[in-house]
Protein backbone atom coordinates (compact mmCIF):
# COMPACT_ATOMS: atom_id res chain seq x y z
CA UNK A 1 0.00 0.00 0.00
CA UNK A 2 2.84 2.39 0.84
CA UNK A 3 4.44 1.62 -2.53
CA UNK A 4 1.21 2.52 -4.35
CA UNK A 5 1.07 5.86 -2.50
CA UNK A 6 4.68 6.50 -3.45
CA UNK A 7 3.94 5.89 -7.17
CA UNK A 8 0.81 8.06 -7.06
CA UNK A 9 2.84 10.89 -5.52
CA UNK A 10 5.63 10.46 -8.09
CA UNK A 11 3.09 10.43 -10.95
CA UNK A 12 1.48 13.63 -9.62
CA UNK A 13 4.86 15.28 -9.26
CA UNK A 14 5.83 14.41 -12.83
CA UNK A 15 2.50 15.76 -14.11
CA UNK A 16 2.85 18.91 -11.99
CA UNK A 17 6.42 19.50 -13.19
CA UNK A 18 5.36 18.90 -16.79
CA UNK A 19 2.53 21.42 -16.47
CA UNK A 20 4.82 24.03 -14.92
CA UNK A 21 7.49 23.53 -17.55
CA UNK A 22 5.08 23.52 -20.52
CA UNK A 23 3.28 26.65 -19.28
CA UNK A 24 6.56 28.49 -18.74
CA UNK A 25 7.83 27.50 -22.19
CA UNK A 26 4.69 28.70 -24.00
CA UNK A 27 4.64 32.00 -22.11
CA UNK A 28 8.39 32.41 -22.66
CA UNK A 29 7.97 32.09 -26.41
CA UNK A 30 5.23 34.71 -26.39
CA UNK A 31 7.51 36.95 -24.32
CA UNK A 32 10.54 36.83 -26.61
CA UNK A 33 8.51 37.27 -29.80
CA UNK A 34 6.88 40.41 -28.40
CA UNK A 35 10.17 41.81 -27.05
CA UNK A 36 11.90 41.32 -30.40
CA UNK A 37 9.02 43.19 -32.00
CA UNK A 38 9.39 45.86 -29.30
CA UNK A 39 5.81 45.32 -28.10
CA UNK A 40 5.10 46.22 -24.49
CA UNK A 41 2.68 43.29 -23.96
CA UNK A 42 5.72 40.98 -23.99
CA UNK A 43 6.52 42.04 -20.42
CA UNK A 44 3.11 40.70 -19.29
CA UNK A 45 3.89 37.29 -20.78
CA UNK A 46 7.32 37.42 -19.18
CA UNK A 47 5.91 38.02 -15.70
CA UNK A 48 3.44 35.14 -16.13
CA UNK A 49 6.29 32.89 -17.28
CA UNK A 50 8.25 33.83 -14.17
CA UNK A 51 5.50 32.66 -11.84
CA UNK A 52 5.59 29.16 -13.35
CA UNK A 53 9.38 29.16 -13.50
CA UNK A 54 9.81 29.99 -9.80
CA UNK A 55 7.77 26.93 -8.88
CA UNK A 56 9.51 24.70 -11.43
CA UNK A 57 13.06 25.61 -10.48
CA UNK A 58 12.28 25.27 -6.79
CA UNK A 59 11.21 21.68 -7.45
CA UNK A 60 14.39 21.05 -9.49
CA UNK A 61 16.61 22.42 -6.68
CA UNK A 62 17.91 25.23 -8.86
CA UNK A 63 17.44 27.77 -6.09
CA UNK A 64 19.35 30.64 -7.67
CA UNK A 65 17.31 30.17 -10.86
CA UNK A 66 14.12 30.17 -8.82
CA UNK A 67 15.16 33.36 -7.06
CA UNK A 68 16.23 34.78 -10.38
CA UNK A 69 12.74 34.35 -11.76
CA UNK A 70 11.29 36.22 -8.78
CA UNK A 71 13.59 39.09 -9.71
CA UNK A 72 12.76 38.62 -13.41
CA UNK A 73 9.11 39.16 -12.51
CA UNK A 74 10.00 42.42 -10.79
CA UNK A 75 12.10 43.45 -13.79
CA UNK A 76 9.13 42.50 -15.97
CA UNK A 77 6.97 44.97 -14.07
CA UNK A 78 9.73 47.56 -14.45
CA UNK A 79 10.00 46.76 -18.17
CA UNK A 80 6.24 47.20 -18.55
CA UNK A 81 6.45 50.58 -16.83
CA UNK A 82 9.63 51.64 -18.64
CA UNK A 83 8.28 50.79 -22.07
CA UNK A 84 4.91 52.45 -21.35
CA UNK A 85 6.43 55.88 -21.99
CA UNK A 86 6.16 55.16 -25.72
CA UNK A 87 2.34 54.96 -25.54
CA UNK A 88 1.94 52.50 -28.39
CA UNK A 89 4.90 53.66 -30.48
CA UNK A 90 7.87 51.39 -31.13
CA UNK A 91 10.44 51.34 -28.35
CA UNK A 92 13.59 53.36 -29.08
CA UNK A 93 16.81 51.32 -28.84
CA UNK A 94 19.98 52.72 -27.26
CA UNK A 95 23.67 51.69 -27.05
CA UNK A 96 26.26 51.63 -24.27
CA UNK A 97 30.02 51.76 -24.62
CA UNK A 98 32.34 48.77 -24.60
CA UNK A 99 33.90 50.15 -21.42
CA UNK A 100 30.55 50.04 -19.61
CA UNK A 101 29.94 46.51 -20.88
CA UNK A 102 33.35 45.43 -19.51
CA UNK A 103 32.68 47.00 -16.10
CA UNK A 104 29.23 45.38 -15.92
CA UNK A 105 30.72 42.03 -16.92
CA UNK A 106 33.42 42.23 -14.22
CA UNK A 107 30.86 43.13 -11.57
CA UNK A 108 28.67 40.27 -12.78
CA UNK A 109 31.55 37.81 -12.57
CA UNK A 110 32.44 38.82 -9.00
CA UNK A 111 28.78 38.58 -7.94
CA UNK A 112 28.46 35.19 -9.67
CA UNK A 113 31.44 33.75 -7.81
CA UNK A 114 30.25 35.14 -4.47
CA UNK A 115 26.70 33.91 -4.97
CA UNK A 116 27.97 30.52 -6.14
CA UNK A 117 30.06 30.15 -3.02
CA UNK A 118 27.06 30.98 -0.82
CA UNK A 119 24.88 28.56 -2.77
CA UNK A 120 27.48 25.81 -2.30
CA UNK A 121 27.58 26.36 1.47
CA UNK A 122 23.91 27.06 2.18
CA UNK A 123 22.00 24.80 -0.23
CA UNK A 124 22.02 21.36 -1.78
CA UNK A 125 22.22 22.84 -5.29
CA UNK A 126 24.05 20.38 -7.56
CA UNK A 127 25.48 23.17 -9.77
CA UNK A 128 25.86 26.21 -7.47
CA UNK A 129 28.37 28.19 -9.53
CA UNK A 130 26.73 27.62 -12.90
CA UNK A 131 23.32 28.29 -11.37
CA UNK A 132 24.64 31.54 -9.90
CA UNK A 133 26.42 32.59 -13.09
CA UNK A 134 23.31 32.26 -15.25
CA UNK A 135 21.22 33.98 -12.59
CA UNK A 136 23.46 37.00 -12.04
CA UNK A 137 24.11 37.60 -15.73
CA UNK A 138 20.44 36.95 -16.51
CA UNK A 139 19.52 39.82 -14.21
CA UNK A 140 22.10 42.03 -15.84
CA UNK A 141 20.78 41.18 -19.31
CA UNK A 142 17.18 41.77 -18.22
CA UNK A 143 18.08 45.18 -16.79
CA UNK A 144 19.80 46.12 -20.05
CA UNK A 145 16.77 44.90 -21.99
CA UNK A 146 14.34 46.87 -19.82
CA UNK A 147 16.51 49.96 -20.38
CA UNK A 148 16.36 49.23 -24.14
CA UNK A 149 20.10 48.69 -24.65
CA UNK A 150 21.11 46.70 -27.72
CA UNK A 151 23.93 45.01 -25.78
CA UNK A 152 21.38 43.00 -23.80
CA UNK A 153 21.20 40.61 -26.75
CA UNK A 154 24.94 39.88 -26.56
CA UNK A 155 24.48 38.69 -22.98
CA UNK A 156 21.40 36.68 -23.90
CA UNK A 157 23.16 34.88 -26.73
CA UNK A 158 25.86 33.61 -24.37
CA UNK A 159 23.51 32.91 -21.44
CA UNK A 160 20.96 31.00 -23.49
CA UNK A 161 23.72 28.74 -24.80
CA UNK A 162 25.03 28.03 -21.29
CA UNK A 163 21.52 27.53 -19.91
CA UNK A 164 20.78 24.74 -22.41
CA UNK A 165 23.41 22.55 -20.74
CA UNK A 166 22.29 23.48 -17.21
CA UNK A 167 18.65 22.60 -17.90
CA UNK A 168 19.51 19.34 -19.64
CA UNK A 169 21.64 18.42 -16.62
CA UNK A 170 18.67 19.03 -14.29
CA UNK A 171 16.16 17.16 -16.47
CA UNK A 172 14.23 20.22 -17.67
CA UNK A 173 14.32 19.19 -21.32
CA UNK A 174 11.47 21.43 -22.49
CA UNK A 175 13.15 24.38 -20.83
CA UNK A 176 16.43 23.42 -22.51
CA UNK A 177 14.52 23.44 -25.80
CA UNK A 178 13.13 26.86 -24.94
CA UNK A 179 16.68 28.09 -24.35
CA UNK A 180 17.61 26.72 -27.79
CA UNK A 181 14.79 28.74 -29.32
CA UNK A 182 15.82 31.74 -27.21
CA UNK A 183 19.37 31.36 -28.51
CA UNK A 184 18.18 31.56 -32.11
CA UNK A 185 15.72 34.34 -31.29
CA UNK A 186 18.48 36.29 -29.52
CA UNK A 187 20.36 36.50 -32.81
CA UNK A 188 17.13 37.65 -34.47
CA UNK A 189 16.55 40.19 -31.68
CA UNK A 190 20.09 41.52 -32.01
CA UNK A 191 19.63 41.95 -35.75
CA UNK A 192 16.19 43.58 -35.40
CA UNK A 193 17.23 45.97 -32.64
CA UNK A 194 20.50 46.77 -34.42
CA UNK A 195 18.51 48.06 -37.38
CA UNK A 196 16.98 50.65 -35.06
Amino acid sequence: MEMIKFYVIMDYLQTYLGFLEASAVILGLAFIICIIRRQRIGWFFGVAQCIFSVLLFGELKLYAESGLYVLYALFGLYGWWSWSANQGAKVVIRRISLRVVMVLSCVGLVLSIGTGYLMRILTDSPRPFLDSFTSVFGLLATWLEAKRYLEAWHYWIFLNGVSIGLYIDRGATFYAGLMGVYLIMSFVGLRQWNRQ
